[in-house]
C-alpha cells in the first residue's frame, strides 16, 4: 500500500491548482461518488488491478491486508480531505466514511463481468 501526498500545489489570482498523483500507469476506469456516514466500501482484492482511492471532501478509515502474508494483520490509517492511497494486487481493502464524502476511484483495469478481478476477502463487517 502507498500513501499519496500532494506533488504541487499552485495559487494565483484564478485560485488553486492541485496535482495529487502523476504515474506512468494508465488508468482504465475512473470513479467517484458521495458516501453518507458509516457507508462501507470494498471489502475485496484484486489479483491484477491496481486502485488508486482518493478522498476529495470528508474523511475514510481505511483497512487493508496483504493476503499472501498468513502472517499478516489488518492495518488501518484515516485519510481526510486531499488524501489518498493506492492498494496493491493481492491487497483486501475496505473503506468505512467517517462522515459524508467525496471520492474518486482510479483503477488500472476496467470491470469486466467475463473476466472479473474482484474476490472477496471482509476485513470488516458491514452494517445492518
Amino acid at each position: 500500500m502507498q500513501k499519496i501526498i500532494k506533488v504541487f500545489t499552485r495559487h494565483d489570482k484564478r485560485g488553486i491548482f492541485l496535482e495529487y498523483f502523476n504515474s506512468k500507469t494508465g488508468w482504465q476506469s475512473i470513479n467517484g461518488g458521495f458516501m453518507k456516514k458509516g457507508s462501507i466500501i470494498g471489502n475485496h482484492y484484486h489479483k491484477k488491478c491496481l486502485t488508486m482511492f482518493f478522498v476529495m471532501s470528508g474523511s475514510a478509515m481505511i483497512f487493508y491486508k496483504n493476503i499472501n502474508s498468513p502472517r499478516s494483520k489488518t492495518k488501518k490509517f484515516i485519510l481526510s480531505k486531499s488524501q489518498g492511497c493506492i492498494f496493491k494486487p493481492y491487497e483486501t481493502h475496505a473503506v468505512k466514511f467517517l462522515e459524508g464524502s467525496s471520492f474518486v476511484l482510479l483503477k488500472t483495469r476496467k470491470f469486466s463481468e467475463k473476466n472479473k478481478d474482484i474476490f472477496k476477502a471482509p476485513l470488516i463487517k458491514k452494517p445492518g
